[in-house]
């Protein structure tokens, strides 16, 4: 969930963005985003809508329209997890991947750069996007 101001910005996992008044609680505005499902976690920035993809390896950045602009790929993200949890002994189980995946992402405006991290994950990465 985000918010720009005057609406939540919400998701419910498939391919629909809401725009929710916070006083009635009412959507007030859809985006449908092309060509994706599972959006998760959203973060407004600018123009744009970050989002986590659920159950993938991908950030999506979306345009208020409702256009998938980028489809950026943080799988080096998730094999830094693996790596961490095989070196403190703890097996990376891929029948669990509902607990292995991104599933946080945050904009720090003084540094115009954004926190990521996963479900369980015992990190937390700040990168900057340039789109």
């Amino acid at each position: 969930m985000t918010n720009d101001g005057k609406s939540l910005i919400i998701s419910d996992g498939t391919s629909t963005i809401f725009y929710v008044d916070p006083e009635t609680i009412e959507v007030t505005k859809t985006i449908d985003v092309k060509d994706t499902r599972f959006i998760n976690e959203l973060e407004l920035v600018g123009n744009f809508i970050f989002a986590n993809q659920f159950m993938t390896n991908y950030i999506l950045v979306i345009s208020l329209e409702g256009e998938l602009v980028h489809r950026i790929d943080m799988s080096e993200l998730i094999q830094k997890e693996q790596e961490y949890n095989e070196s403190i002994g703890v097996p990376w189980n891929w029948s669990e991947i509902s607990n292995n995946v991104l599933n946080g992402i945050a904009y720090h405006a003084e540094t115009e750069s954004y926190f990521l991290t996963g479900k369980n994950w015992h990190y937390l990465t700040q990168l900057k996007f340039f789109i």
